[in-house]
């Protein structure tokens, strides 16, 4: 008897669960996808758009402990700071990146891309605005 209770709670939870499960899926079908693995993107359940923040710090830090008192030195700097968003809006692509560095702002990578595939399968591009190249042949020696 025991054991068919406890069956029986076992189907009434399953069931609980998987109404719940259900009534989450439909309140958050319109809501945009939220993505943290390792990164955050905020994109749209078709794929249509997706935005990004992107950055990076370089913070300097000393902390010594000498002997003498007077020679300890401590401290923080704020050495840099690369702070931007990219994305992408249908075939469109966007990305800004700003640099702040010594009481001083520069733009880093600004620019407005767009790309597709021709009807054989063949991708092609066309970037407009300020962008930094990662890689190119110019180091190169042959």
């Amino acid at each position: 008897m025991l054991k068919n209770a406890a069956a029986a709670d076992q189907e009434k939870t399953e069931a609980a669960q998987a109404e719940v499960k259900k009534q989450v899926a439909e309140a958050t079908a319109d809501m945009p996808k939220i993505t943290t693995d390792g990164k955050i993107k905020v994109e749209s359940r078709d794929g249509a758009w997706s935005f990004q923040p992107i950055g990076r710090v370089m913070w300097d830090a000393i902390d010594s402990d000498a002997d003498d008192l007077a020679d300890d030195a401590q401290g923080t700097e704020l050495r840099r700071a690369r702070l931007g968003f990219s994305g992408s809006i249908y075939d469109w692509g966007y990305k800004f990146e700003a640099d702040f560095a010594g009481g001083d702002a520069s733009i880093k990578d600004a620019y407005v891309s767009y790309g597709n595939k021709f009807s054989n399968g063949v991708r092609y591009g066309v970037k407009m605005g300020q962008s930094h190249v990662p890689f190119g042949l110019n180091a190169n020696k042959l």
